[in-house]
């Protein structure tokens, strides 16, 4: 699990979006709260299972090494101009 630093203060949905209506606020809190609801039961399911637990490891690691190659793409044209 990822948890914050110490320094960096955690932004309510107001502060992120200070143009909603307490009733948008509201909506968007539920929302958002069944949304990370979801995610929880699909991690959950998918580490009851073995092998779909390796499956996404495996996804997970392909995605961060192209991710990673992106970056170092990036950093290679900014640092060549």
């Amino acid at each position: 699990m990822i948890n914050p630093s110490p320094e960096k203060k955690r932004k309510s949905l107001a502060e992120l979006y200070p143009q909603l209506t307490p009733e948008q606020l509201q909506e968007a809190e539920e929302r958002l709260k069944r949304y990370l609801e979801i995610a929880l039961k699909i991690y959950e399911d998918i580490t009851r299972d073995p092998v779909r637990y390796a499956e996404l490891q495996k996804t997970l690691t392909i995605l961060r090494g192209s991710r990673n190659m992106k970056n170092n793409r990036q950093s290679a044209n900014t640092n060549s101009n």
